[in-house]
């Protein structure tokens, strides 16, 4: 290569260089001119040029090696100190990057494993005690770790050995997969409370994410989109803020059920309905030619609530007319407040005529959220006169919103809001959380063991409580329905005996769960009651039998309705396999001197029909069993 061309050429990358032929710092400024203009020129130097360390201009090395002589193999390839330094701030970036990921990751576990905490409370009982309040702290030592092993990454990553990267890694991976595990062994309940505990968690998370990312990630980003990620940042957390408020004035006010007429005994109707956001419920109709507006009141108050029932005498919502309607309350002062919205429905034509000789019963049980199956099911049954449902509309409930989702849009969708409904208690609205003793408020009942008469058929509700013994590990330190159930079977005693009615007797379990007193108790008492049906559910399953009672003119008969049939996965990691869910509803038809029971699917299968005559005759005693020797 003729290299005379370039005599005398000025060179500043820094400073102002001179190079000319004489001098030999010129030559040296030379060809480190020529290295970076013509690196491939270099490799034909079979000897690099020595330059002192302290010039002004630092070329880039060339890697010359003897490999880069042989001209039967290609060249070493040029790489530069600027492309090295390049690869590794990208490597350097995505670092970052990762850690700034797993720190969310560590610190958002503990909040979602806590909301999921009682998907995983058999886990927590019967494997190891006490296992999801230790998994709670690992996952909060966890996340106190992973901020600090953040922060050292941060402001040194070179210094943080690979140990403790593996074990932050670890770690991070840990609080996935008990979430994991949380989510799968849950049912559609589970993950919906886990929702609704998050919402309300909901700022401290998006505190605890958006700290991370302002302290690590934002002063990484270039200055033309600092501005754009701040906005964006702020309506985060603006949003965040907002939620509970939100949540506590919603922007649309809507109805979120249709009305449900519970029969609640003593001459009384109870109008229920459900609405997103605090009002005044009301129901209107006409009778004998004047117009009514009745409000739920509470010794002069009107009640403001989210579920509201309103108290209807029987006889003027018979064979009538009605609609309900709601006022928004946006505030509630000591001296007035502030009113907003009012809506009201369609009108309802009620059907609730008291029958004194042919009656057909819909029977409804455990529909644990299935709605939809539910609703499927009743469609093949015939239109009732009246609807008994028997408790477990769900797993457990958190909120009124939930209540209204699951029990009242239930029982609206079989009763047609047109049909009168006897409630019964189910061992699952015993979980209620917080909102258990409001229940029969709620549903405008003084409590959950009552009498219904409609015409010939006499109704004694019971309420069966938990399906567990009072010191059973699922309500260990809270229950203490031994003392209730003994108060309610007392109530059960003192009522009269009547022989002028068909005595019908309701309860989820018939079981109870205090097994040695309770039940024995009860067993005894339905001898002595006259009583010609039990009707019952819990069991997810359809039974029908005739107890014989000793010493009775004639015995009756057991019903359990069907419920919700489920399969699905054995095991937390058999993931490929879905839950499927089969629904079963029931019917009771009584017909002159007959009574017919049948049941039918969602799938419209009739695994039971039956017809027996409507007083069960006697029975011969059941022969007693052989003793073990």
């Amino acid at each position: 290569m003729n290299n005379s061309n370039y005599d005398n050429l000025n060179y500043r990358p820094s400073g102002s260089y001179k190079s000319t032929n004489d001098s030999p710092d010129s030559q040296k400024v030379y060809h480190s001119f020529l290295d970076d203009i013509f690196p491939e020129d270099r490799i034909n130097i079979q000897e690099p040029i020595n330059r002192p360390e302290n010039r002004v201009y630092q070329r880039r090395e060339a890697l010359i090696t003897p490999r880069a002589i042989d001209n039967k193999k290609e060249p070493v390839p040029f790489k530069s100190v600027a492309n090295e330094e390049k690869g590794d701030y990208k490597r350097s970036i995505i670092k970052k990057i990762l850690i700034l990921l797993c720190t969310i990751i560590s610190l958002a576990a503990p909040i979602v494993n806590f909301t999921f905490r009682l998907g995983y409370v058999y886990i927590d009982h019967e494997v190891y005690a006490g296992f999801s309040e230790h998994l709670f702290y690992v996952m909060v030592a966890i996340a106190i770790y992973s901020i600090l092993y953040a922060v050292r990454a941060f402001l040194n990553p070179k210094k943080i050995k690979l140990i403790w990267t593996i074990v932050f890694i670890f770690f991070s991976v840990l609080g996935v997969f008990f979430t994991y595990v949380n989510f799968v062994i849950s049912t559609i309940a589970y993950i919906e409370t886990a929702l609704i505990h998050l919402k309300s968690y909901a700022p401290y998370l998006v505190a605890l994410i958006g700290v991370p990312f302002l302290l690590f990630l934002f002063p990484l980003i270039s200055k033309k989109k600092r501005n754009i990620i701040a906005i964006i940042t702020c309506l985060i957390f603006l949003a965040a803020m907002a939620v509970p408020i939100v949540s506590t004035y919603p922007l649309s006010f809507k109805f979120l059920s249709d009305p449900v007429v519970f029969d609640i005994g003593n001459g009384n109707y109870s109008v229920v309905f459900g609405v997103n956001a605090d009002s005044q419920g009301f129901v209107e109709y006409e009778y004998q030619g004047t117009q009514y507006k009745v409000y739920s009141i509470d010794d002069g108050l009107k009640k403001i609530d989210q579920i509201h029932a309103i108290h209807v005498p029987r006889e003027h919502l018979e064979n009538n007319t009605y609609r309900v309607g709601t006022t928004k309350v946006i505030t509630k002062l000591a001296y007035g407040g502030k009113l907003g919205e009012t809506l009201t429905s369609d009108y309802y034509g009620f059907q609730g005529e008291r029958k004194t000789g042919d009656l057909l019963i819909r029977v409804v049980s455990d529909w644990h959220h299935q709605t939809e199956l539910l609703e499927k099911s009743v469609s093949y049954l015939d239109d009732p006169d009246l609807v008994i449902i028997l408790g477990d509309y769900a797993d457990f409930f958190v909120d009124k919103e939930q209540i209204i989702k699951y029990m009242l849009v239930g029982a609206a969708s079989v009763s047609y809001s047109t049909k009168p409904v006897i409630y019964v208690r189910g061992n699952h609205e015993t979980r209620f959380d917080t909102v258990v003793p409001n229940i029969p408020e709620l549903l405008g009942l003084d409590n959950f063991y009552y009498q219904v008469e409609r015409g010939d058929y006499l109704f004694t509700v019971l309420d069966s409580g938990e399906s567990e013994p009072d010191d059973h590990w699922q309500h260990l330190g809270f229950n203490d329905y031994k003392q209730y159930l003994t108060k309610e079977l007392d109530w059960f005693e003192s009522l009269p005996v009547r022989d002028d009615v068909y005595n019908i007797v309701l309860s989820h379990d018939f079981e109870y769960a205090e097994v040695e007193d309770i039940s024995v108790r009860f067993r005894n008492l339905m001898k002595t009651f006259n009583a010609s049906m039990e009707v019952s559910g819990h069991y997810h399953n359809y039974t029908l039998d005739q107890i014989y009672v000793e010493g009775d003119a004639f015995d009756y008969y057991k019903f359990i309705d069907g419920g919700l049939f489920t399969t699905g996965p054995s095991s937390i990691f058999d993931i490929l396999t879905p839950k499927v869910h089969e629904y079963y509803a029931s019917q009771i038809k009584f017909e002159g001197d007959s009574v017919h029971f049948i049941v039918v699917s969602d799938q419209k299968k009739i695994p039971l029909d039956e017809t027996k005559t409507k007083i069960p005759t006697e029975l011969p005693p059941p022969e007693p069993e052989d003793e073990e020797t």
